[in-house]
């Protein structure tokens, strides 16, 4: 009996073959998207499991067209803050108001450096409590952090309409590095961190200046503003810093798209989900650091829709650098006071920095309202050190005004665009209510 040949080119053969790879699926590269491609509507939905819902449903409209690709350095925190957040391990606790203490129950007054959680357990009942309060000493590792920042009122029809120059200066106390650590002596009142923010331009809002104060311990913030047109201080209490910046589509509290106290919200962790984010470029940018640990930052221009020439999309929409995937827990966060202006919102916190890539936010009635993302730009330096967490430029987008507000920063020569910075450079004398009232004048 002769055997028959089966050949690959049998056109049944290949339907089968066809059918076989449609129910065993393809590699997940493929199935997922692949990085390296550029993502558009027509081809979104098979990257639908790496963008955040409010960047999906935007790139599925076309506001957004995504270049996609892989960093070509390590992106991580610095070893020093790694190792001495090894050593924290089992140290701190949460209490029931969502404070951070030690193992005697007392919130701590004394200088901490390195995650306080450096092993984050998903299965943990205070996991969320924890990731954030990992969140909050990634941003007190930067000590001091001085920049100019230009803030842009863009709309669909008439792109930028209207901008802020600020001169920001933070304070970091809590959680700076220890060698540049605040002497208990200079910090009798306990603040975690001071915060000044004094407006250059336009010459309409010049001088409407800033002040802002977080404590250690359970204390509200003080949040202080000079009003030029009285020539008087105001003073309101930290709930006020959910209202809208300066008309702007943002607020205080999404400094860092969380700058508020922890305490004030009810956290949760919902899930995990890998995402592409936003970075400038896939290099690393080399910068100078001065011997008293002062490390000068290089702002990326970063493009966007309105001065895109041909850009089809949303006018405040990215236009340069790529997304990259980072590995993200997702966290919600409900506000306890029912004055806070805003309802649920959901971050997606990085799972190795502890940084806050983006953030959704509904109203108090429960709808869908804004969404704000940073992006990535980092800097390093000859020994290593670096500035990861702190982003380059924001953006907060209000899908119900179809507005949107885009802040970028500013080089400036000095130790204007600059982080890790000393006492000498950033005295605490600096942030008090008799200069805040001096610099308005």
């Amino acid at each position: 009996m002769r055997t028959k040949t089966i050949r690959f080119s049998d056109w049944w053969v290949r339907f089968l073959f066809a059918m076989l790879i449609m129910v065993c699926g393809v590699s997940s590269a493929t199935a997922a998207g692949e990085i390296g491609k550029t993502i558009d509507k027509s081809n979104v939905a098979q990257y639908k499991d790496l963008l955040m819902p409010a960047l999906y449903r935007a790139v599925e409209r076309g506001d957004y067209i995504l270049n996609t690709g892989k960093l070509s350095f390590e992106y991580k925190q610095w070893d020093t803050f790694l190792e001495a957040g090894k050593k924290n391990a089992g140290k701190f606790d949460i209490n029931a108001e969502g404070d951070l203490v030690d193992k005697t129950g007392k919130i701590p007054m004394y200088h901490i450096y390195g995650f306080p959680f450096p092993n984050i357990d998903p299965k943990d009942p205070k996991v969320a409590d924890k990731i954030m309060w990992n969140v909050y000493f990634n941003k007190g590792r930067i000590g001091g952090y001085h920049y100019l920042q230009r803030i842009q009122w863009v709309s669909e029809e008439k792109g930028i309409h209207r901008y802020i120059l600020s001169d920001s200066r933070l304070m970091g106390i809590q959680g700076r590095p220890p060698w540049q650590a605040v002497p208990e002596s200079q910090n009798t009142d306990h603040w975690s961190y001071a915060e000044f923010g004094i407006i250059l331009e336009p010459y309409s809002m010049r001088n409407t200046n800033q002040l802002d104060w977080d404590y250690m311990d359970k204390r509200d913030m003080v949040q202080m503003a000079y009003v030029p047109v009285i020539r008087r201080i105001r003073q309101t209490s930290g709930v006020s810093r959910s209202d809208p910046w300066m008309g702007s589509d943002g607020w205080q509290d999404l400094t860092f798209l969380w700058g508020g106290k922890n305490r004030t919200m009810t956290w949760k962790l919902i899930g995990e989900q890998t995402i592409l984010v936003p970075f400038a470029g896939s290099d690393k940018t080399m910068v100078k650091k001065d011997p008293d640990g002062t490390l000068f930052l290089h702002a990326t221009t970063n493009k966007y829709g309105y001065e895109t020439p041909g850009w089809k999309g949303v006018k405040w929409a990215l236009t340069s650098g790529i997304w990259t995937p980072r590995k993200c827990w997702i966290i919600e966060q409900k506000p306890k006071d029912e004055y806070y202006a805003w309802g649920l919102h959901r971050n997606w916190v990085d799972k190795e920095t502890g940084e806050i890539w983006m953030k959704e936010i509904d109203t108090k009635a429960g709808e869908f309202r804004t969404w704000t993302f940073n992006i990535g730009d980092y800097n390093e330096a000859p020994d290593g050190d670096n500035n990861v967490g702190v982003m380059n430029d924001q953006t907060q987008i209000d899908e119900k005004a179809r507005h949107a507000t885009v802040t970028v920063h500013i080089n400036a020569p000095g130790d204007k665009f600059a982080m890790y910075m000393p006492l000498s450079r950033m005295p605490m004398d600096f942030y008090t209510k008799s200069n805040l009232m001096a610099l308005s004048k």
